[in-house]
């Protein structure tokens, strides 16, 4: 029997999580831990995520040497690429790194995982749409209005053109608690409330 559990446990696909120390990654790794062996991996020198099943190593995505060097040794299944730079205001006055996390380093995720033949699912964003006509599809045409939607339609174009298997999943209004994250709408709401501090919320968004 011990030896049927650790032939499973060898076949257990791979999964590598870039972004792994951000609130969508940290959600990421607990959902899949059980199930799958899962890298994860940021450009920070340690993890946010106390698993015991759970490995990380840090890997600059925007350096391709490193990300070839990390699919070498981990040899992942399946990519889901939660790193971003989501800061939309500071992305209009930081658009040389928003480009290179979201969009070089997206090449460069996509150049590894073709070569170990491995599927990339993209976290994308409805930044990609104007908020003009809603609802929207998956055939909708695009029209960024800021460089972060233009970052990351720009992504979404690199792994089409690439030859990837790939699937892309376009997010919004992500929120939730985790380990040393940046606040959210939904944190920043609760903690105005239990101080009983007004608050002023667009009322035009659907």
């Amino acid at each position: 029997m011990s030896k049927s559990v650790t032939n499973l446990q060898l076949l257990k696909e791979k999964i590598l999580i870039t972004g792994s120390n951000g609130l969508l990654g940290q959600k990421l790794v607990a959902a899949f831990v059980d199930e799958y062996e899962i890298l994860g991996t940021s450009f920070k020198k340690s993890s946010n995520v106390k698993i015991d099943e759970f490995r990380y190593t840090p890997c600059d995505i925007t350096k391709k040497k490193e990300v070839l060097e990390l699919f070498r040794s981990f040899k992942p299944n399946f990519i889901i690429n939660a790193a971003a730079y989501t800061n939309v205001e500071r992305c209009e006055e930081d658009k040389e790194n928003c480009w290179q996390v979201n969009v070089t380093g997206v090449e460069n995720l996509a150049y590894a995982g073709r070569r170990s033949d491995a599927h990339l699912i993209h976290i994308s964003t409805d930044y990609v749409f104007d908020g003009v006509e809603g609802n929207y599809s998956e055939t909708s045409q695009p029209n960024p209005l800021g460089y972060y939607g233009r970052s990351k339609l720009a992504s979404e174009n690199v792994l089409i053109a690439s030859g990837i298997d790939h699937t892309i999943v376009r997010t919004m209004v992500l929120y939730g608690t985790g380990k040393s994250v940046r606040p959210n709408f939904a944190i920043w709401l609760v903690d105005k409330l239990s101080k009983s501090e007004p608050v002023t919320i667009v009322d035009d968004q659907f």
